[in-house]
């Protein structure tokens, strides 16, 4: 399932801004789409568990 950055800031417990930094410099892997990016969940669990991130979101897995 596609995410938005907003959905993905909520997992992650920072600001939208924050994502889209992080897209681009500690390599979420995400997809753009008529302008606007959108990252696939199983990809950012995998990036959050390969980062050993530890989340603060409320949004969490499953």
């Amino acid at each position: 399932m596609l995410i938005t950055t907003a959905d993905a800031a909520k997992r992650l417990g920072v600001n939208r801004r924050t994502v889209l930094l992080w897209i681009q410099t500690r390599g979420i892997p995400a997809y753009r789409f008529s302008g606007c990016w959108r990252i696939d969940d199983n990809d950012l669990e995998k990036w959050i568990a390969d980062k050993k991130i530890n989340v603060k979101g409320t949004g969490g897995h499953g």
